[in-house]
């Protein structure tokens, strides 16, 4: 009996650490991660808006 359920317990722990490995492969694996400099980071957290253009219609 303790020897099926050791046997039982590998398997799902096996099959719990192999599918954590695809999510891991699918999601956050270094092909999916975006690169980032110092320049984008400025752009993301300092976003400041493109200054409003004035109409031009020659009135």
């Amino acid at each position: 009996m303790k020897l099926r359920l050791r046997h039982h317990l590998s398997i799902v722990i096996a099959l719990k650490i192999a599918a954590i490995l695809l999510l891991w492969l699918l999601f956050f694996s270094p092909s999916h991660r975006v690169p980032v400099n110092p320049e984008r980071v400025d752009e993301k957290l300092f976003f400041s808006p493109p200054p409003a253009e004035e109409s031009h219609d020659g009135a």
